[in-house]
């Protein structure tokens, strides 16, 4: 691939988006709802049995947050600009290999007002001389930077 041009890290998702926080929710959540069963004797009965319940049930809602976060979110690989090519987590591709690289701006508009913008999300398109596209969102990276690079690395290569 020749020398390593720049390297770019995917951005992590804050706390609060993390399967760690959702794990900590869950223990949390059973925890206190063993607790307040065995151990909240001075509370009535009934209310000792709704609060478990309740603790049961959000736990119960914070595993399966954590477990669809980690399915849809899964291990983002690094994006590596090589001179004759680039790297990341679907391979390794070529410039010779490239048809074109451009930002897409995805606008989702309100359910109730199509007409208004709910939020615009920036997209790294790169489409591949055999139809397949690799998509980079600018949650994940930074995709202005990678494409500037991208397009210098390019016309470096174009012009050897």
């Amino acid at each position: 691939m020749g020398a390593l041009i720049s390297r770019y890290e995917p951005m992590l998702p804050n706390f609060f988006q993390s399967t760690n926080a959702m794990f900590l929710m869950t223990i949390l959540a059973f925890a206190l709802a063993g607790f307040i069963l065995w151990k909240g004797k001075t509370i009535a009965y009934n209310y000792r049995t709704l609060l478990a319940m309740l603790f049961f049930f959000v736990g119960t809602i914070a595993l399966g947050n954590a477990f669809f976060i980690k399915m849809t979110h899964g291990p983002i690989a690094d994006f590596e600009i090589y001179e004759n090519g680039v790297i990341n987590g679907n391979g390794s591709f070529s410039y010779d290999a490239f048809k074109d690289a451009y930002l897409y701006t995805d606008e989702q508009a309100y359910l109730i007002n199509p007409q208004a913008i709910q939020q615009r999300l920036k997209v790294l398109v790169i489409e591949l001389k055999d139809g397949d596209r690799l998509t980079f969102t600018e949650k994940n990276y930074p995709v202005e930077s990678i494409l500037s690079d991208i397009q210098e690395a390019y016309a470096r290569f174009r012009d050897k």
